[in-house]
């Protein structure tokens, strides 16, 4: 074997390793992402996913809202709903799957 295909293996093996691992071990897990910003199937129905880096310093990782009735946030035109912080998005959900049909929604209504 010369040296160039012995560069050649090394590399097809880094390149297998690195795949292997990233398959794995995801680094997200979109199905862990939307189990977690449904708060576990609490909400349905999603209207929106509003991307705002800079909310992690105040919300942390993970924060459950609840409704909140702006128009307007991070610079972006958003839906009333139930919104759910999983860092770096809000999830905006349409339904509470917890409340019975008729039952009021309560509301954030002071400003984000």
């Amino acid at each position: 074997m010369t040296l160039k295909s012995l560069s050649r293996i090394k590399l097809l093996f880094a390149c297998y390793i690195a795949m292997f691992l990233l398959i794995s071990f995801p680094l997200y897990s979109n199905q862990n992402i939307s189990v977690k910003a449904s708060v576990n199937g609490k909400y349905r129905e999603l209207l929106q996913i509003v991307h705002c880096a800079k909310d992690k310093k105040q919300y942390g990782t993970f924060h459950d809202w609840g409704y909140w009735t702006g128009s307007a946030w991070c610079g972006q035109k958003v839906n009333q709903g139930y919104w759910v912080w999983v860092v770096p998005n809000w999830y905006i959900w349409k339904i509470k799957s917890d409340s019975a049909p008729g039952e009021s929604q309560t509301q954030n209504t002071f400003l984000k």
